[in-house]
């Protein structure tokens, strides 16, 4: 992701494959996160997961944990207050994580702002973790983070020191730890005169500075900051209302089932689309998956899309066994990064002469795709096939000119731009 659009583009995708699906999206705590955090909010995110400096996991690098992130604190207070200023507060819950500790800690989050709080490196703790820094290397000496089940085993590897997991003892160790910090943050809530924990969410006027006065004024921080009511348009202006980019997608999917519960064992979906149609064949995917028993009545669905097409982001990003999906022209960022079987072809398309030329995909082509063949006409954009495992690709694009390397950005003149297949584990690509 390198921008809010991308960020936006990728939740739409996610919630056209799954509309019930509250998406979470996690921020490092850095200087302007107030305006990250609206950004994150308009970008259709339900959950904004801030994390603090203070936390890290067993594999983070000594620079990392010393130098790298702000306190939980000021990420909380700015980016609730930020959001508060831009009304969009009630559209997003704020959750927080990065060195919780106690109940004590849980709750002046939430008087800062934060809907829920997250224990990570202190819930490992409470399960048997001594923070020795190798969760990365495999050798977990009390049996977390590694295969290793016996001291036998750990011997023949060298482990100097081994203790197998006592699941008994770690599922009593976390219930204890959750349970005295709940008891915690139920008497800190009477003490402060509320029943209910959420409605002490940025109540920050009931926080006092008691430390550090000669060395830090924490009085900006302390201060209530009251939700904005929600602004509504002007008499005879009214809200402006636009055909949601994923509609289309809804569209077919509707057909097809539609068909398939009148007894229809194949349907063929025909069309001409454009860039503003996106996540074509997303919204299908994911019901033929919610919905088993349809999807077994399904032998296929056929969408055909031509003869001058030029698809928008995600197109047929999810795909199933049951999706031929056929486009001429092109396609942009995104095509079959999620393809969990089926087929995908994008093939030249034809211009206002009759001439057939493009057949390219855009950025992202492939990326993380499973199962299925994806066939591809022309060229693609870069990352295309990163971390590809277990789908079949075919490429046609042909080298129109010889290839003259001692000039520079080679990589923009090639058929498959910058960072093909990387991490690739599975599947084959020609």
């Amino acid at each position: 992701l390198y921008s809010i659009e991308d960020l936006a583009q990728l939740i739409e995708e996610l919630k056209t494959v799954n509309p019930e699906a509250k998406v979470s999206v996690k921020v490092p705590v850095v200087p302007g996160i107030g305006v990250i955090a609206v950004g994150v909010a308009k970008a259709g995110a339900d959950i904004i997961n801030l994390t603090g400096y203070d936390g890290a996991t067993g594999a983070a690098r000594r620079h990392s944990l010393q130098y790298v992130g702000l306190p939980t604190e000021i990420g909380i207070i700015q980016a609730h207050r930020a959001l508060i200023e831009s009304g969009l507060r009630h559209r997003v819950e704020l959750w927080c994580d990065g060195g919780m500790k106690t109940g004590s800690d849980a709750v002046k989050m939430i008087l800062l702002g934060a809907n829920r709080i997250g224990f990570a490196t202190m819930a490992m703790v409470a399960i048997g973790c001594t923070i020795c820094r190798k969760c990365h290397e495999g050798t977990c000496h009390v049996g977390i983070t590694t295969h290793i089940k016996t001291v036998e085993e750990a011997t023949e590897k060298g482990l100097k020191s081994f203790v197998p997991r006592d699941y008994d003892m770690a599922v009593d160790g976390i219930v204890r730890v959750f349970n005295v910090i709940a008891d915690e943050m139920r008497r800190l809530t009477a003490q402060l005169g509320s029943t209910c924990l959420q409605d002490l969410v940025g109540r920050a006027d009931l926080l006092e500075q008691v430390a550090g006065l000669d060395m830090v004024d924490l009085s900006a921080m302390l201060y209530h900051m009251p939700m904005k009511p929600r602004l509504l348009s002007e008499p005879g202006i009214g809200r402006r209302l636009t055909r949601p980019r994923n509609s289309l997608t809804h569209t077919i999917s509707n057909l097809i089932l539609n068909a398939v519960q009148d007894g229809e064992q194949e349907a063929t979906y025909e069309d001409e689309v454009m860039a503003y149609d996106r996540a074509l064949g997303g919204y299908l995917a994911g019901e033929l998956v919610r919905n088993p028993r349809i999807a077994q009545r399904l032998n296929c669905a056929h969408l055909n899309f031509g003869p001058s097409s030029i698809a928008g982001n995600g197109f047929a990003a999810w795909t199933t066994d049951q999706l031929d999906i056929f486009i001429e022209g092109g396609a942009q960022d995104g095509v079959a990064k999620s393809a969990n079987g089926g087929r995908v072809v994008v093939m030249k398309g034809l211009n206002h002469k009759g001439t057939r030329l493009d057949g390219s995909v855009g950025k992202s082509f492939a990326y993380g795709a499973q199962r299925g063949l994806l066939i591809v006409q022309g060229n693609a954009d870069s990352r295309a096939c990163i971390r590809l495992s277990g789908a079949d690709v075919i490429f046609g694009g042909e080298i129109t000119e010889p290839l003259d390397d001692t000039s520079v950005n080679v990589g923009t003149r090639a058929n498959l731009k910058g960072f093909a297949c990387e991490y690739m584990t599975s599947g084959r690509v020609i």
